[in-house]
């Protein structure tokens, strides 16, 4: 099945924000879809892990239990999709 404008437009969004603007003239063919999602997927892992290192500064019981909801499992993980650079 051929990529249609739109698709390619999409795809492009995504690698000119994890690769830069030259991104924006890439072909794009179902491999490099196929990749896109590879990609995503292997970044969400990550930034899900990230989400467990604590932030600079002072950690005890008070950061811990202020940041239960932000980890994984806690009330807002479904809500938070955050990506980090350092997962790219």
């Amino acid at each position: 099945m051929e990529v249609t404008e739109n698709e390619a437009r999409d795809a492009r969004i995504i690698l000119v924000a994890f690769f830069g603007q030259s991104a924006e003239n890439w072909s794009i063919n179902d491999r490099v879809i196929e990749l896109i999602g590879e990609m995503l997927t292997k970044n969400r892992k990550c930034a899900e892990v990230m989400g467990l290192v604590p932030r600079p500064g002072l950690v005890d019981k008070n950061y811990i239990k202020g940041n239960f909801a932000t980890w994984p499992g806690g009330s807002s993980a479904a809500k938070n999709h955050t990506e980090y650079v350092s997962c790219s």
